[in-house]
């Protein structure tokens, strides 16, 4: 069994929800980190601004105990103890650190939960060192708790001393690792809703094409009748109408050579038919003359005339087959034909076929000329004739006329004998038709005349129609341009042609 594939609603779910999750990550991950930066920009801020703060203090407690005293100058030891007193009084009631040293040597702090003078600070107080405008501050760890210390220079009395503050900033670390647990505790949950959205959404979108595969399996199947109704998007919508052409056009081709497949069958059926009939009279009589051993004269004459009549029947059966084959293939070998010429024609070859039935030809001719095939349209018009010849009565008469229109050259054959009803009508160009088989095979007929008829008429562009009633005539009517035709004109004339074949063999 073959396996199935992964399927189209499934490799967009696989490939959307990781990109989509993996852009909310990013984006959060990106809001975090910035955030966390400006926190921590604040932090130090706020560390400057408060060191500046224990400076200021500092001096003013200095420039009060120089007042207090009346002394300029405190010396060290006074600098000293007015140090370690503004330190206590600073953080006595503050979380901040405070340290002051002076060439290394701590004088006073209070508060300082490490050795100030050691790590990156210190590194960094060495390879840069202080001036007496700047306040440097850095990041520190300790154990897992987070400060920020600040230092500068503190001039006192022409000697240079460090002042470091120290603020503790622990809680903005475990802020962000809240906030970092939150956001993963959202993208697990947001991972699950997006995926059911994603399900859900592809396959409400998706399902017109669910509809159009299953359209096109059952077209497949040889369902060509079967019609998508459009649904979904734009796309799916016009894709459903292109499939609903496709199959369209594919019900009409299979129509069209099916029913040329059936019209052909018919075809040879009823060939194999009509000579049948006539192979077998004429067997059988040659092998009664052949077995029988004595034969008066007039059952040789008896037998003799039916094998000549069914012989003619296959003479002519044959002749109105090549004569069909030819125009099939032919391609119309188109002259300026005098009218007045034509019709004289005619009318001699065929004088000995109406005389020996008895009916009279009436030739009503304007004159003028038209372009055609000079040989296709003789034996158009002699098939023509001999159908009404055929349908009239010892004693009638038919008329063979034409006139011009605008365009055409309009023919007509007219008798006043059985005429048909409508569904003759309608099929009498049907190759081998006979509404009344018995008679047109006495007559010598084969129903092959007026299918040749139509198809010369179609080789030259123009068309064949009949009108008819029964028991009162029929006349048709060919109607052929009368101009010579332009080679786009013939070569229209040709695709029409196969396009009459299609339709006549539906």
């Amino acid at each position: 069994m073959k396996k199935q594939g992964i399927a189209l609603w499934q490799k967009i779910f696989f490939l959307l929800l990781p990109l989509t999750v993996l852009a909310v990550f990013l984006a959060t991950q990106a809001a975090l980190r910035i955030n966390f930066r400006e926190t921590i920009s604040g932090e130090i801020e706020r560390s400057r601004w408060e060191h500046s703060f224990f400076c200021t203090g500092v001096q003013n407690k200095l420039s009060y105990e120089k007042s207090a005293s009346g002394n300029p100058f405190l010396g060290k030891e006074g600098i000293g103890r007015a140090l370690v007193q503004m330190t206590s009084e600073q953080t006595a009631n503050s979380a901040q650190g405070l340290a002051v040293y002076q060439n290394k040597s701590c004088i006073a702090f209070s508060n300082t939960p490490f050795e100030l003078r050691s790590g990156p600070l210190l590194e960094d107080l060495e390879k840069k060192p202080l001036d007496s405008q700047e306040c440097r501050v850095v990041l520190r760890n300790e154990k897992n708790l987070y400060y920020t210390v600040s230092a500068s220079l503190l001039p006192i009395e022409n000697e240079s001393y460090e002042l470091f503050t120290v603020r503790e900033i622990t809680s903005v670390y475990q802020n962000q690792a809240r906030a970092v647990r939150t956001v993963e505790v959202f993208l697990f949950f947001f991972t699950l809703i997006a995926a059911l959205f994603f399900y859900f959404a592809l396959q409400l979108l998706l399902s017109p094409l669910r509809h159009v595969n299953s359209g096109i399996q059952e077209i497949a199947g040889g369902n060509y009748s079967l019609r998508l109704s459009p649904k979904g998007s734009a796309e799916f919508r016009s894709l459903s109408r292109n499939i609903n052409r496709m199959a369209r056009s594919v019900e009409e081709n299979i129509e069209q050579v099916q029913n040329l497949a059936d019209s052909r069958k018919r075809f040879i059926d009823n060939l194999a038919h009509e000579m049948k009939t006539p192979l077998t009279s004429i067997l059988g009589f040659a092998d009664l003359l052949r077995v029988k051993r004595s034969v008066s004269e007039k059952q040789r004459r008896e037998f003799a005339g039916a094998i000549v009549e069914e012989a003619k029947r296959l003479q002519s059966l044959s002749g109105k087959l090549m004569e069909l084959i030819f125009a099939e293939s032919a391609k119309p070998d188109c002259r300026e034909i005098p009218l007045e010429e034509l019709f004289r024609e005619i009318s001699l070859s065929v004088s000995p076929l109406l005389a020996r039935r008895g009916v009279r030809l009436l030739v009503n001719c304007p004159g003028g000329s038209l372009w055609a095939d000079r040989e296709l349209l003789k034996s158009c018009l002699y098939n023509l004739i001999d159908n009404a010849a055929k349908a009239s009565k010892e004693g009638e008469e038919i008329e063979l006329s034409c006139s011009f229109l605008s365009d055409y050259v309009l023919f007509s054959v007219s008798d006043w004998g059985m005429g048909m009803d409508e569904k003759t009508v309608r099929r009498a160009t049907e190759p081998f038709y006979m509404a009344d088989k018995s008679r047109s095979r006495k007559n010598g007929g084969a129903g092959l005349g007026l299918s040749l008829c139509a198809r010369i008429a179609e080789l030259h562009g123009g068309s064949l129609r009949i009108k008819s009633k029964l028991h009162e005539g029929t006349t048709v009517f060919l109607s052929l341009p009368k101009d010579r035709p332009s080679r786009e004109e013939s070569e229209s004339i040709s695709s029409g042609r196969k396009e009459a074949s299609n339709e006549e063999a539906s």
